[in-house]
């Protein structure tokens, strides 16, 4: 497992800190959409890991806020990371659920884990060599703005959800 510490510096902001591709300061704090089917488990605290492709997310470190949104971009939260990991597929679908990734589900085969992600990333290959990056985090703090929080989800999204048939995810909301 490679994980990388934080790249902070005594005084500065993390979220300033962390560069997009073009080398820029981001600043602002990375923005994760999340299939609406993860939001609940997000806000309870239950759900605390994903499971990413892309180098945008090998800009995060430890100690950055991120933005949890929901599948259409709606900030649900904020967080703090506290791990970051690069592993290749197949690792992280055997140790998914256990020590420092137990805030996400696990998976009997890596076959599972693999269908999954092809599923979020219809556009790649994805096989057991492919790096992903794993993001954990903590203190997650609810949005005040979002439809009044986690009653409101319970009774107003899960319609909206359940009434979606598209297979696809064109916004890689993920796992």
């Amino acid at each position: 497992m490679t994980e990388r510490p934080s790249q902070s510096t005594a005084g500065e902001e993390k979220d300033s800190e962390r560069t997009e591709n073009n080398g820029e300061p981001s600043s602002s704090p990375l923005r994760i959409k999340f299939d609406s089917v993860h939001i609940q488990p997000i806000l309870d605290q239950e759900k605390t890991v994903t499971a990413r492709l892309g180098s945008k997310y090998q800009s995060v470190h430890t100690g950055d806020t991120i933005v949890l949104c929901d599948e259409t971009g709606e900030e649900v939260g904020r967080a703090t990371v506290d791990l970051i990991g690069e592993h290749d597929a197949a690792y992280f679908a055997r140790v998914a659920g256990e020590a420092h990734y137990e805030g996400h589900r696990s998976y009997r085969k890596v076959g599972q884990f693999l269908d999954q992600m092809r599923q979020y990333y219809p556009e790649k290959e994805i096989g057991p060599e492919t790096e992903v990056v794993a993001i954990s985090w903590t203190n997650v703090t609810v949005a005040d703005e979002y439809d009044g929080g986690r009653e409101a989800w319970r009774d107003g999204r899960t319609e909206a959800h359940e009434s979606t048939t598209s297979p696809h995810n064109p916004d890689n909301n993920h796992v």
